[in-house]
């Protein structure tokens, strides 16, 4: 049986096995010409080493995330109950590089809680600027790489985020809520701040704090 080939197979039996090898070695060196600029653009363009090694920021909680309840009985039909959760954090620089201008946002029950200054340890300097119950803290000096610094409250926020100069945000749930009890229907109803209404029996249609995405 003859068995015909397409021109460019044929070409390709007909070859010797030093044009065999002489091709493929051309076709290698493409390769390697078109690769090389992408792989050193890869590896050596300082912006990508930097984003590589940026630092990356652990948040814990240095606390459990619920050390006591207390009642306000003001109002009888309609008690309030506050859950106090850990007012402590460790943030831990686990990458390679220092981590500059960390920014601490927490979200309080109270708005006057907003306004007092947490404690850093080690103590370095910090900026703090309040807005209704939210709290913005920007610390002014970096955490060296494999370094921690922890940070107390006065009073435990609801929410915390820790955020990088890259925009990678952590968001840590303390523990610390409040809520309303209906004494005749035993219904618990959210409060996103400690404020009886005019009419409790409205509070459900107020609208609830929305937390930013992360």
């Amino acid at each position: 049986m003859n068995l015909t080939y397409p021109q460019e197979c044929q070409l390709l039996l007909d070859m010797t096995k030093y044009e065999k090898l002489s091709t493929i070695l051309s076709v290698a060196a493409v390769i390697i010409a078109v690769l090389t600029p992408i792989g050193s653009y890869l590896w050596l363009d300082p912006q990508l080493q930097t984003f590589r090694h940026r630092p990356k920021l652990q948040v814990l909680l240095e606390e459990p995330t619920s050390s006591g309840t207390t009642m306000d009985y003001s109002d009888p039909n309609y008690p309030i109950f506050t859950v106090t959760g850990s007012n402590r954090i460790r943030i831990v620089n686990l990458g390679d590089l220092p981590a500059k201008d960390i920014a601490i946002s927490g979200q309080y029950l109270q708005s006057e809680d907003a306004t007092k200054s947490p404690e850093v340890t080690p103590p370095m300097p910090i900026d703090l600027t309040s807005n209704d119950n939210l709290q913005f803290i920007s610390i002014r000096r970096p955490i060296a790489p494999h370094d921690k610094i922890e940070v107390s409250f006065e009073n435990a926020p609801k929410v915390i985020w820790v955020s990088t100069e890259f925009g990678e945000t952590s968001t840590i749930f303390t523990g610390t809520r409040a809520y309303m009890v209906n004494t005749k229907t035993q219904e618990e109803i959210p409060m996103d701040r400690i404020s009886a209404p005019t009419d409790p029996s409205k509070f459900k249609a107020i609208k609830r704090v929305k937390i930013p995405p992360h």
